[in-house]
């Protein structure tokens, strides 16, 4: 923290006008955690988004039908066009409720049966 708060004090000498040190040090760090943050939740969401492309190759194409909404290649493109258009989240989301739960359910009653 002390060589945080030097550096602080180095980029605001002179222009910054009044501004405390500790501030300045207390924006770097908090600036510093919400970026952190930010990597991890790209991370988790990218992972998330993985997953559910693994799901749409594995699954067959059968089980689309059983669901009944559409087929095997469209998911996957539409999984690809969300990472092209930078909508991983969303695609993925709608991969999970759309296809993902109702493919587990399907599977849950089968095994029951």
């Amino acid at each position: 923290m002390d060589r945080l708060i030097a550096y602080s004090s180095g980029v605001c000498s002179g222009s910054c006008g009044n501004v405390e040190e500790g501030i300045v040090a207390w924006l770097f760090a908090t600036f510093g955690v919400l970026f952190l943050l930010m990597i991890i939740l790209v991370m988790l969401v990218l992972a998330f988004w993985v997953w559910m492309l693994v799901d749409a190759s594995k699954r067959d194409e059968e089980s689309y039908k059983k669901i009944g909404s559409g087929e095997k290649v469209l998911w996957i493109v539409i999984l690809i066009l969300s990472l092209l258009f930078q909508m991983t989240l969303v695609g993925s989301l709608i991969y999970f409720f759309l296809i993902y739960q109702k493919g587990k359910a399907l599977e849950l009653a089968k095994n029951k049966k």
